[in-house]
């Protein structure tokens, strides 16, 4: 199983902060073909992307990769700020991390809805990281529960990210900015295959193309029903 640990900046548990290169982010490539940086004006093209909005309100946008050409932009950069090594004695792997899937993440109102990403079930082998590529000043931050179940703010900053894995109960910041800020998401974790049915239970509907932790692609808008146990899904459809 994973390893569980404490952070006393934080005051929570399976959560850390971590530096990002800010000149890195600018160059990514996933990040100049979809957004002018400094701006949230999107350049991306539509097609390769699946956008989704939760139910609980708000304007928050899911915009995630829809074939495997895109999730590779997402990967490459993934790889490139070395999780691996951060997380190297924490999450539970047989090679090496696996990206579940890329996101950015895009709003500017959003009404307050606590919930846990990852739960116990996974054994702290699964992780969000959230960091803002564009950020008005009045922008909506991060809200989680502490140790102690007191409610507290993470307030995003460029060149910041947050890391955090099962049972970190959050919400986004309710409330409305001027304008629309833009964070990148990652959420991966272990590669080992005993995780594949958690791992697709926990990311829900946010995005219908992913990959499980043994490495499958799975496109959730080929299968007939959402709630078929992965193991069950035998044909699916991988578009390029």
């Amino acid at each position: 199983m994973g390893k569980y640990f404490s952070n006393k900046k934080l005051k929570a548990n399976n959560a850390l902060e971590v530096d990002l290169d800010v000149d890195k982010l600018k160059d990514l490539e996933i990040v100049k073909s979809s957004f002018l940086w400094g701006t949230n004006q999107a350049i991306f093209v539509p097609e390769k992307f699946t956008s989704l909005k939760p139910s609980w309100g708000g304007d928050m946008e899911w915009i995630s990769s829809n074939n495997m050409n895109t999730y590779n932009s997402f990967l490459k950069a993934f790889e490139s700020f070395g999780f691996d090594q951060i997380l190297k004695d924490v999450i539970e792997r047989e090679n090496g991390l696996r990206l579940y899937a890329g996101f950015f993440l895009r709003r500017s109102s959003s009404k307050k809805s606590f919930h846990k990403d990852w739960t116990s079930k996974l054994k702290n082998n699964a992780f969000t990281l959230l960091t803002p590529l564009y950020q008005e000043e009045d922008a909506l931050h991060l809200l989680y529960e502490d140790i102690d179940g007191n409610e507290c703010k993470y307030k995003y900053k460029i060149g910041k990210g947050i890391l955090f894995g099962s049972d970190f109960v959050h919400s986004t910041e309710p409330g409305q900015s001027n304008n629309c800020s833009i964070l990148l998401c990652f959420q991966f974790g272990t590669d080992l295959s005993q995780y594949n049915q958690g791992i697709w239970e926990a990311m829900g509907t946010q995005t219908p193309f992913m990959i499980l932790p043994d490495g499958r692609p799975i496109d959730r808008s080929k299968t007939k029903k959402h709630n078929e146990k992965v193991l069950e899904i035998t044909t699916y459809t991988v578009p390029m």
